[in-house]
């Protein structure tokens, strides 16, 4: 047992290792995750972006954007945030208006080549629950939660199926005395999901959607993310 545990803390350390984009020979071996967070109501949305190093088939080292590189959003400079040694780029874009399912924000990745990738990325099609329709039991084996949800923008959907896509359902609960998070995936309406008797009282509840699409980069590595969450509910 000793010994797999000093394993799984080697692999651990392996995975986070943290390169300056300077010291990258190769400019093509750094890829990019691009994200933007939407809150429904808010005129805030925040971009983030990891940057990665193709370092092997099973670890990816973060990297830094060292030199003469730098990344953008929204027209700013990103600010770098480090946690636990792991680097990423974030920033607050704040609008004069709430955030409409027609924005478009922007991000602009310079490499140490001089090398400009632009992506944009469109805010997924937003959706609500209806609250009135929710409906917990508690068993001695399980918890199950049903609504009923929907999309707001009937008509994006249609004309752009992608948009509908990737709905998921964030259970804010309280397991063993312990409050934790559980988030699973939604396929149908009306949404109908039930968890193992681990969860003794759930407590508040979030619907969101998001949109993944390949970005605009080196390599096909590269992807950019949007979510939109309905408003928290407290059960």
């Amino acid at each position: 047992m000793n010994y797999i545990l000093i394993l799984l803390i080697s692999l651990t350390f392996l995975a986070c290792n943290t390169q300056d984009s300077d010291e990258i020979k190769d400019q093509t071996e750094i890829y990019a995750h691009y994200n933007v967070k939407i809150n429904k109501g808010s005129s805030k949305a925040v971009g983030e972006v990891v940057f990665y190093e193709k370092s092997n088939k099973y670890f990816k080292d973060y990297v830094a954007l060292r030199g003469s590189s730098y990344v953008s959003y929204q027209g700013n400079r990103m600010q770098e945030i480090i946690d636990f040694g792991n680097t990423s780029y974030k920033n607050n874009h704040l609008s004069t208006r709430t955030i409409q399912t027609s924005d478009v924000f922007e991000f602009e990745y310079v490499n140490n080549d001089g090398k400009i990738f632009v992506n944009r990325l469109s805010a997924p099609s937003f959706l609500a629950i209806d609250y009135s329709t929710i409906k917990v039991s508690y068993t001695d084996t399980t918890t199950e939660i049903a609504f009923d949800w929907d999309f707001l923008d009937q008509n994006k959907c249609f004309n752009q199926p992608g948009k509908c896509s990737g709905v998921n359902f964030r259970v804010y609960a309280e397991i063993n005395g312990t409050q934790s998070f559980r988030t699973v995936d939604i396929r149908k309406k009306p949404a109908q999901i039930i968890f193992d008797n681990s969860i003794d009282y759930i407590k508040e509840i979030t619907l969101c959607t998001s949109l993944t699409q390949q970005a605009v980069g080196a390599g096909t590595s590269n992807k950019k993310t949007t979510t939109y969450c309905d408003e928290q509910y407290s059960l």
